[in-house]
């Protein structure tokens, strides 16, 4: 299992939130489940935006008044006879807390403080932080309103907070016995870990060397046929492409729990993951008419001994790298950095 500490600094790495992450840090390094790591997060960063203000936006209300302000609803002012009474219906813009980015805050909160796979001490502090949000509405969280949600510089703050309700919403399950929602241990959810895994990886280069540029790249199949037959191919990216003047690097992130195969008691490299290398490796050099060295690695995480194997594939060099998630933060930066030589 991936330390709770090590997990908060992939998922701010993942989310490219490193310096909220700074801002929310205190005390994580006391809980003990991810579930309770979710909620030390919000609870920081909760008490961050009351301490600050919270975000407010423009929202529109309806009102009847004999001074004009706003726009004028003419139907519903001819309709109610209120132009007579010398009145008017208007549609009034006015600055309110009850906005998505609160909303959707206020609720990821109460469904953890009604989560019992939350510890009974946070549960409270999130009860109380409940009761401050009160001029703002509770919703029905969908994946939707995850989709509504807009940042700008002056609440960029929120962005972090806003990806921390959204794991809680992808991993929650409804707890009819509590009224609220039971959060699953993400970090054992493969699917939802090799998106953050890929993308913790991603922006780690993208942040810590000036070597190469770092990017996840489309490649083209370079094929030829009919336009219906080209629209059907699917498309291909790379994790992590690391690009210099001489250099490629095509890094594949790979999160399962063994990094080998085992057939008739035989241990191997996964097939699958070593063809689908291949190919990116294949067609980057095809499609490409720069001439420079293009090599590429495998990934695993390991919460076992690390491991490093180097082989050459034409005129590829093939790594296949483990790396021990246990680690401290500043050796799983160095081992990252070491993976490029």
């Amino acid at each position: 299992m991936i330390p709770i500490k090590n997990l908060f600094f992939i998922l701010c790495y993942a989310w490219g939130r490193l310096d909220e992450g700074e801002l929310v840090s205190a005390s994580v390094d006391e809980v003990n489940t991810p579930q309770d790591l979710l909620a030390r997060i919000l609870i920081n960063g909760s008490n961050r935006v009351l301490k600050d203000g919270l975000d407010r936006g423009y929202l529109e209300f309806a009102e009847e008044s004999s001074s004009l302000r706003g726009k004028i609803d003419f139907s519903t002012s001819i309709s109610r006879l209120l132009f007579e009474q010398a009145k008017a219906a208007t549609f009034v813009d006015e600055l309110s807390h009850n906005i998505l980015l609160n909303q959707i805050l206020k609720t990821t909160l109460l469904s953890l403080a009604n989560s019992d796979l939350v510890d009974a001490k946070l549960r409270s502090e999130l009860a109380r932080l409940v009761r401050k949000f009160n001029d703002v509405d509770l919703i029905r969280l969908t994946a939707s309103v995850f989709k509504r949600v807009q940042i700008h510089q002056n609440n960029s703050f929120y962005a972090f907070l806003t990806n921390v309700c959204q794991l809680v919403y992808l991993q929650g399950t409804p707890n009819s016995a509590q009224g609220g929602i039971k959060i699953r241990d993400f970090s054992r959810d493969e699917v939802k870990m090799r998106k953050v895994f890929q993308d913790f990886v991603l922006n780690f280069y993208k942040l810590n060397q000036r070597e190469y540029s770092v990017t996840s790249e489309r490649l083209t199949w370079g094929a030829v046929g009919d336009e219906d037959a080209m629209k059907l191919l699917p498309n291909m990216y790379t994790d992590v492409s690391l690009s210099s003047p001489t250099r490629k690097i095509i890094l594949d992130t790979k999160y399962y729990a063994d990094a080998f195969q085992s057939n008739w008691g035989k241990q191997s490299f996964h097939s699958s993951h070593l063809y689908q290398l291949n190919t990116y490796l294949d067609t980057a050099q095809r499609t490409s008419n720069e001439v420079r060295r293009l090599d590429g690695v495998l990934l695993y995480p390991a919460t076992n001994d690390e491991f490093t194997f180097k082989f050459e594939l034409r005129d590829h060099s093939i790594t296949v790298a483990a790396l021990d998630m246990r680690q401290n933060s500043s050796s799983i930066c160095t081992r990252l950095l070491e993976l490029l030589n």
